[in-house]
């Protein structure tokens, strides 16, 4: 059965932009996480326009999930490449014939 979505507030940049969401503690965690990281772009950078700080943290974001996605699809062809490699080993000792 499906969880109804409810309205949750989000609060990022003092604006409150409301979202329907079935889980409010994962609106919570997103929130949270936006603002870290928006505080973090304050502090190292010297944005002084909201526009600004918000420019530089979506980039920033961005980047971290670019980079994450590399790094799975790094892990995933390392995986498949043992896979196979494991599969051509158990082949040539015929155990499974």
């Amino acid at each position: 059965m499906l969880t109804p979505k409810k309205v949750v507030d989000l609060v990022v940049f003092g604006q409150v932009i409301r979202i329907k969401h079935e889980d409010e503690q994962y609106v919570q965690r997103i929130q949270e996480f936006i603002n870290e990281k928006v505080e973090t772009v304050e502090k190292s950078q010297k944005a002084s326009s909201t526009i600004n700080v918000a420019a530089r943290t979506v980039i920033t974001l961005v980047d971290e999930l670019f980079s994450m996605q590399k790094e799975k699809e790094e892990v995933e062809k390392e995986v498949e490449d043992k896979a196979k490699r494991l599969i051509e080993f158990i082949d040539s000792k015929g155990v499974l014939k």
